[in-house]
């Protein structure tokens, strides 16, 4: 069978698909971003003679790629289409593939934008909501990245159609690394955006370590900052430490190859989620049951233990390798804990390459084949194995 897959928005995602094809010795063609092409090419892991790249240009409008994308899928019922990442253009996904023959796969990154869009009476809002509903009458099943989200759209009824997981992570043994530095090396991945992560938290317990505790602390906020509140998070950062020896920050988004170097020196994962979350047309999702965290891919991708909100979900194959807190107070003393007990920290750390190693490629590329025999099929609602 051919796969298209449509992904400009999630290196992270793209890869371990790119992994998955070159594992099945899939026929695949990948249409993504301009900016990917120089870390995807000049990666040797990532190379297979059965794929095709097509890459988008920043300045290039949207819609006639779609419709290059569409047209690789050649009108053939054998292809399967798979639509990694759709955030807009809905309607001309729709106009565009309702006459088209192939295997329609929707990955769902929020649930409720999809299934309960909550529009503004505006024409632009009510053009996305009308291609959102049109969408869903030709998609052939849905992919989601965490089995709660399954667990979720069966019991509210959504849809009958096939709902498959398949984690956007796959686990390479040569990533396993951990910080050699006395300090404790925590990192917090993901842009500065308070609609995704609560930085004031992170700021506040910051600020409430003692002098010596901060010394024995490299903090590593990984991404640039969103709108005016990421630049007030970081400008208190810069204020609090000047010269950047205690916290890193970054005014650019990194590169695969920077996240790759400050992921594998890090100690653990602080990822301090928002419960509920509005990111598009209105919908309210909650974290770990409506819509993932990308952090849950990174904790097995690079094999490290996660703090994270004590109500939050997460996959239940790392639950041994995470840690909670549910206020600041608590958030404290887990830090001390980590600081003071290293054999606390490196049971955590013995777990988190345990836990990763339930995702090796074989496995990944299995779930993926499933993905592909339900959907094939029309078989009905499907889970993990």
């Amino acid at each position: 069978m051919k796969i298209v897959i449509y992904e400009l928005l999630h290196y992270e995602q793209i890869v371990p698909l790119i992994k998955v094809c070159i594992h099945l010795k899939l026929d695949a063609e990948f249409f993504t971003s301009a900016s990917f092409q120089h870390d995807l090419s000049s990666n040797p892991t990532l190379q297979g003679a059965k794929l095709i790249f097509h890459y988008k240009s920043a300045s290039e409008p949207e819609s006639p790629f779609i419709k290059t994308c569409i047209r690789a899928c050649k009108n053939n019922p054998e292809v399967l289409l798979l639509l990694n990442t759709v955030n807009s253009k809905f309607h001309i996904w729709y106009w565009h593939l309702k006459n088209t023959r192939c295997i329609k796969v929707l990955t769902l990154h929020e649930v409720n934008s999809i299934f309960f869009p909550n529009p503004s009476i505006n024409l632009r809002s009510l053009v996305r909501h009308w291609g959102k509903k049109k969408l869903q009458l030709l998609i052939s099943g849905y992919i989601v990245n965490t089995e709660s989200m399954i667990t979720y759209m069966t019991k509210k009824g959504l849809t009958a159609k096939p709902v498959c997981w398949f984690p956007a992570a796959v686990f390479d043994e040569r990533m396993i690394s951990n910080s050699n530095d006395s300090k404790l090396t925590i990192i917090v991945p993901g842009w500065i955006d308070n609609r995704r992560r609560d930085y004031k938290l992170i700021f506040d317990v910051y600020n409430k370590l003692l002098p010596e505790e901060q010394n024995a602390i490299e903090l590593i906020i990984a991404g640039p900052p969103y709108g005016q509140y990421g630049l007030d998070i970081m400008a208190a950062f810069r204020k609090h430490d000047p010269a950047g020896r205690k916290v890193k920050l970054f005014d650019t988004e990194l590169t695969p190859l920077q996240f790759d170097k400050v992921m594998m020196k890090t100690d653990i994962i602080w990822s301090p989620s928002l419960l509920k979350t509005s990111l598009f047309d209105g919908s309210v999702e909650s974290y770990g049951e409506t819509k993932n965290s990308a952090n849950t891919h990174l904790a097995v991708s690079y094999a490290k233990p996660m703090m994270i909100p004590e109500r939050l979900m997460t996959t239940r194959e790392i639950e041994s390798s995470v840690v909670r807190y549910d206020d600041e107070t608590a958030c404290l003393q887990l830090i001390g804990q980590l600081l003071n007990d290293r054999t606390y920290l490196k049971k955590l750390q013995e777990n988190a390459i345990s836990n990763a190693r339930k995702f090796p490629i074989e496995i990944v590329a299995g779930l993926f084949q499933k993905m592909i025999h339900s959907v094939s099929s029309n078989q009905t609602v499907i889970s993990t194995p």
